[in-house]
């Protein structure tokens, strides 16, 4: 059970976006550093309202946790006919892609995802149809950073940034 009361206070962070199926939007500029320890200054945060709502129509999730088992290195990293630089993992996974990158302020970087090549040997993607399967993190300028996305995962064997 989570409860609260009219002193709760929320803020906005790094998390613009997380959804299964478009990926995930993070941007490290607006990291609220320090906010889940005792002792951080929330005066900028604003109140929240509170309101009554029908519990009945929660429905808890029926799945299983998802975990990190594996961990893949690329077996390959070419230049595709249409000039870009893409990765290949090897074989078709479930998962995401963890980098390591440093960078200025607000420089960003993409990572979209592919099962398949097309007959030219280029990046593949109108199979998913309306799904976007890119993770963007958008890097803080402060030395090397790590970027692992959570509350989303990708069906991938191919990767392009």
């Amino acid at each position: 059970m989570v409860t609260s009361d009219e002193n709760w206070k929320s803020s906005t962070g790094g998390i613009q976006s997380s959804e299964i199926y478009h990926g995930k939007i993070y941007d490290a500029t607006k990291e609220k550093i320090g906010w889940k320890n005792a002792g951080y200054d929330d005066k900028r945060w604003s109140g929240i309202k509170e309101k009554e709502y029908d519990n009945t129509i929660l429905v808890a999730t029926y799945n299983e946790p998802v975990k990190k088992h594996e961990t893949f290195k690329p077996v390959k990293i070419f230049k595709i006919p249409a000039g870009e630089q893409v990765i290949d993992f090897g074989q078709n996974l479930v998962g995401f892609v963890s980098i390591k990158v440093s960078g200025k302020s607000g420089d960003s970087v993409k990572i979209v995802h592919a099962e398949v090549l097309d007959r030219k040997g280029n990046f593949y993607t109108e199979n998913l149809r309306a799904a976007k399967q890119q993770n963007v993190f958008i890097l803080s300028g402060k030395g090397e950073e790590t970027f692992e996305p959570h509350f989303t995962f990708q069906g991938f064997r191919y990767r392009k940034n």
